[in-house]
């Protein structure tokens, strides 16, 4: 048969060559490490909200 072309060339590619997918997962993994660290940032803020609002919470409590 024809060769293959296009995106099928390079994943036969990425199959055949020793050590292609190190390159790959490096790629990812990079790619990977912004999303990583905002969805950290979210749930420190909203953890700290969550305390902020149970103080908040108590002390109105505790007036009362």
């Amino acid at each position: 048969g024809a060769p293959p072309t296009g995106w099928a060339a390079g994943a036969q590619r990425l199959l055949q060559e020793p050590g292609a997918w190190s390159g790959v997962l490096r790629g990812a993994l990079l790619l990977q490490l912004p999303l990583a660290a905002a969805l950290v940032s979210a749930l420190l803020l909203l953890s700290a909200a969550a305390a902020l609002a149970l103080r908040l919470r108590r002390s109105a409590r505790t007036e009362a």
